[in-house]
């Protein structure tokens, strides 16, 4: 287990015509889990075109030729995503922060969130020690993703060049609005468990939700059975990120899963066991997600 100290606070590319309003979206051909055809025709239902382009990291590239080609602009919003919101004034951190101070009478202890432009958890990392707050950061990262490799090496070009199988979070490189040193700990999420996680909160509570959800919740419960096994106490805050609507063919639909080998079945033992006997066990030693990673 890796873990780093707490220093001092402080693929798709688009292209646009200006006048025309015509929107264009460079997509890897192959997503290794993900509906490409779901997403193509959810950008073209606005009037956009889909070019579909491998492999994953040439991705980049690819969108600025296609601008260039068609007299566009491309929009890097990986590159600018971390200043899209004033960290300082609360936004999405404050507001998380509000509600927790409002339920349980102080910040919460750990805040857990996952990455995908990287700049949610630049926010709320920067927000937190802008105000001084004790809430420690947990980044969750599923597989094939280059955020957690590159944060505990420290090298901020590290790259897979694989692309995620969880929509909206993991990229096949390290981001620039990823930002490791307001990061306290990551810890590696099994795809399978975010399917299983998903799935479990639709059953019991009957949210619906993605499955970048299902990726956050299996963190925060990870870390409670953390806190559990070593006899501590504290408050655990994590994001529901996206709704099902997407999803109904996919990661809700068993025979997608089963084709895409995101077994949910070993973790939901895992949940099961932990919600009703308080007991944390992998489905296998040294599988993903076995241990915390930390610097």
């Amino acid at each position: 287990m890796h873990h780093r100290d707490r220093g001092h606070r402080g693929q798709r590319g688009g292209l646009r015509r200006p006048l025309r309003h015509h929107a264009g979206a460079a997509l890897r051909r192959r997503t290794a889990g993900q509906d490409v055809a779901r997403e193509a025709a959810r950008i073209e239902r606005y009037g956009g075109r889909c070019h579909p382009f491998d492999p994953p990291l040439a991705i980049y590239d690819e969108a600025r030729r296609l601008a260039g080609e068609f007299g566009g602009y491309y929009l890097d919003h990986f590159q600018s995503a971390a200043h899209a919101e004033d960290w300082r004034a609360g936004g999405l951190a404050g507001a998380l922060v509000a509600q927790v101070v409002q339920a349980s009478g102080g910040p919460p202890d750990w805040v857990v969130v996952g990455a995908g432009t990287g700049a949610t958890s630049a926010t709320l990392g920067r927000y937190l020690r802008y105000h001084n707050h004790p809430t420690r950061l947990v980044v969750i990262d599923p597989e094939n993703s280059a955020y957690l490799p590159g944060w505990a090496t420290g090298y901020h070009g590290y790259s897979t060049g694989m692309p995620s199988r969880i929509e909206g979070i993991g990229r096949p490189r390290t981001e620039p609005a990823f930002l490791p040193n307001v990061v306290d700990l990551m810890l590696p999420v099994p795809d399978g468990a975010s399917v299983a996680v998903m799935r479990h909160l639709a059953t019991t509570t009957g949210w619906r939700a993605g499955p970048s959800t299902g990726t956050n919740l299996w963190g925060a419960l990870r870390m409670a059975a953390r806190l559990r096994q070593r006899g501590e106490r504290g408050t655990l805050a994590a994001l529901v990120c996206d709704g099902a609507d997407a999803y109904a063919g996919s990661y809700y639909d068993d025979a997608w899963v089963r084709e895409r080998k995101l077994d949910p079945e070993p973790y939901r033992m895992v949940l099961e066991r932990f919600l009703t006997r308080g007991v944390w066990v992998e489905p296998w030693v040294g599988g993903p997600g076995e241990s915390l990673a930390a610097r």
